[in-house]
């Protein structure tokens, strides 16, 4: 297997976004040198702790058949039943990831090669099957006080004017064919609603991705009593796909879609074009807080839209962010829907 450079956890999280300050740039060189130096640590007694904690939560899988090579040792968890996934550990590294940052850890392991799996769509689902005891049991007070560390570079992700953009493009700007390669057709980045609940989780569902998606862009525009005529917008454009579908069902609708990334706009605004339809949706790159530099827009909207964007605008700006949303809609008859992805409290802060 080709050796792919080591890559410390909090480098997978910054994805070239940097600190405008140069305090903060410190405090986060700082940070990545001791979490690439602790996550890489194969000391003996250190290495032991680590792989007996790892261990010890594994001990509690009781859906599915994980088995665990490790040179000589093979570690066995679980029944004889589905689903069933084989990993082979290549260095002692996987351990003390795996320990100290949990999930990310594991994935962190599979980009740097310490770690194979025979079938990571099987291991996913063993490990979704068990969540119910993995997550307290491997949230140790060592990965929980690494985890708080993390804090202290996270500044840069804050939801404010100077990081938004960076925020947005460092993620959605990675270039569209990785997007075309797990998407369907419709380029949906958000989840979709398939007719069994949990469907995806418990075998082939019968609906295809694209099936769901379009079950979820339909919901969204009858739960917003999106009526012909109606201006509708959309904070959060991804590839237009929603306003694309608004705009062809609905007689007369207009959408202004709003969105930081530059690539998804381009591409969004192509496809508008190949529909036909630049004439009822407009593209506009911009924050949301600019809205307020359009005051021809002020309760001009009937309806409002946004899917998944809200979990990128932060807890200390989500009073700006409905702020803005009151400010545009018409005062006694806007309305809207928002789909966003939630966490369970007992995940919260790890």
């Amino acid at each position: 297997m080709e050796d792919i450079p080591s890559i410390s956890l909090s480098e997978t999280q910054v994805l070239g976004v940097k600190y405008a300050t140069s305090l903060g740039g410190v405090v986060e060189d700082l940070w990545l040198s001791l979490t690439e130096t602790i996550s890489t640590l194969t000391w003996g007694p250190f290495l032991a702790f680590c792989k007996s904690q790892v261990l010890g939560a594994l001990g509690g899988i009781s859906n599915g058949h994980l088995t665990i090579i490790d040179g000589e040792d093979v570690y066995i968890f679980g029944a004889e039943e589905e689903p069933r996934a084989l990993l082979h550990v290549r260095s002692g590294e996987f351990w003390t990831r795996v320990a100290l940052f949990t999930d990310l850890g594991l994935a962190e392991s599979f980009m740097s090669s310490i770690v194979d799996c025979d079938d990571v769509s099987k291991l996913i689902k063993l490990l979704i099957l068990n969540r119910e005891h993995l997550i307290p049991s491997l949230n140790s007070f060592t990965s929980s006080l690494l985890a708080r560390g993390r804090l202290l570079t996270s500044y840069k992700f804050v939801g404010n004017m100077t990081n938004s953009k960076a925020n947005i493009c460092s993620h959605y700007d990675l270039g569209d064919e990785l997007f075309h390669a797990f998407l369907s057709p419709d380029m949906n980045y958000s989840s979709a609603i398939f007719s069994t609940v949990d469907a995806d989780l418990i075998g082939v569902p019968e609906d295809t991705l694209e099936d769901g998606q379009m079950r979820k862009m339909k919901m969204i525009l009858q739960k917003g009593d999106i009526r012909p005529g109606d201006r509708v917008l959309e904070i959060g454009t991804g590839w237009g796909s929603l306003a694309i579908l608004a705009a062809n069902t609905i007689p007369g609708c207009k959408v202004d879609s709003i969105t930081l990334s530059s690539s998804q706009a381009a591409v969004a605004r192509k496809r508008i074009s190949e529909a036909g339809l630049s004439d009822s949706i407009v593209v506009h790159e911009m924050d949301y807080r600019e809205c307020f530099l359009k005051p021809e827009w002020a309760g001009t909207f009937d309806r409002f839209i946004s899917v998944e964007m809200i979990e990128h605008v932060g807890r200390d700006f989500l009073a700006e962010y409905w702020k803005v949303v009151d400010w545009a809609m018409k005062p006694d008859t806007g309305m809207g829907v928002v789909q966003s992805i939630t966490l369970t409290e007992a995940r919260q802060g790890v």
